[in-house]
């Protein structure tokens, strides 16, 4: 679970380049979620900021159950 939640968490990477690019990250600082803010508040394009979102959540969804399936303990039976 600890690896599940440490792969979110990186893909979710949004309030430490914010704070640290001061609420305007440059094109080299974007992460996935700074990409979504920006596109879908500040340049108004809520359409691509939901594109984007959607792309993140399979692409969390592709590694969580990938991980599971790597880490998966067999049954024990009694």
């Amino acid at each position: 679970m600890c690896v599940i939640f440490t792969i979110i968490g990186g893909l979710k990477f949004f309030d430490l380049i914010w704070i640290f690019e001061k609420q305007n990250p440059t094109r080299d600082s974007h992460v996935l979620a700074t990409l979504i803010y920006s596109m879908a508040f500040r340049q108004y394009r809520s359409g691509y900021g939901t594109a984007i979102s959607v792309v993140q959540f399979i692409l969390i969804l592709a590694v969580t159950l990938l991980s599971l399936r790597l880490f998966r303990k067999e049954r024990l039976e009694y």
